[in-house]
């Protein structure tokens, strides 16, 4: 199962009931939804904070995966690209096992990869010792997948990174073959970019392509989160 980015909405009721996350654009005023609020705290970004969508990313991550009951001892989870991001520590808290992954990167935009586990570490968030326990890292290409063992993860994720393969049909294939990889029941939750105001472009997922129909259904057991495209007000 994958959840769409633009990604992962709020809570919303239906007579009365709360429903989970599904998949949403990213809105101003879950910058005041207590989700967000928790999950900002969780990962130490200040109240007042920059409002950004970077830090939206991690908390709808965070919260999806929390309410689909994957964040707690035991269950085993792999990031793509994972940059220097905070979610690999947050979820070590949680006692997950996390495969973090990344490219092996030189030149100019090194500083933006992880090159070892350590570039994942935030003290303020997880111990060491319970990070070096439950955090692997090892360089990956999100567009060959082959290496890593099919069937082995409750869940995975990535954020901002699968429209940077180049075209939208790569950005979509690694999303297919990626759940190759968990277990029945497993989720995938990816962020990306979107396209509000154009149909142009080759590399940013725009309404007509959420999802593509093609990938609806990569796996017979597979299903594809509700979209909500709204983006609020500006």
């Amino acid at each position: 199962m994958w959840r769409e980015a633009t990604a992962l909405s709020y809570n919303f009721a239906i007579e009365g009931r709360i429903l989970m996350l599904s998949s949403v654009v990213c809105r101003y005023e879950h910058w005041s939804e207590d989700w967000f609020k928790a999950w900002s705290k969780r990962l130490d970004y200040p109240s007042d904070g920059q409002i950004h969508r970077r830090i939206w990313e991690f908390c709808a991550i965070g919260q999806a995966l929390e309410e689909r009951g994957m964040l707690r001892p035991g269950k085993s989870g792999i990031c793509f690209a994972a940059g220097r991001k905070f979610l690999p520590s947050a979820f070590a808290a949680f006692g997950c096992d996390i495969l973090a992954t990344d490219r092996a990167v030189t030149g100019p935009w090194e500083g933006q990869h992880a090159a070892s586990r350590s570039d994942l570490f935030y003290e303020r968030i997880v111990t060491r010792e319970e990070f070096d326990k439950h955090v692997t890292f090892r360089h990956l290409d999100m567009t060959d997948l082959r290496s890593i063992e099919p069937e082995k993860y409750d869940f995975l994720w990535s954020s901002c990174a699968f429209e940077h393969l180049g075209s939208l049909r790569a950005g979509f294939d690694f999303v297919t073959n990626a759940l190759k990889l968990l277990r029945r029941g497993g989720i995938a939750v990816h962020t990306t970019e979107f396209n509000l105001s154009s149909n142009i472009s080759e590399t940013v997922g725009r309404l007509c392509h959420l999802p593509p129909p093609r990938y609806r259904k990569a796996r017979p057991s597979s299903e594809t989160a509700w979209v909500r495209i709204g983006a609020g007000r500006f």
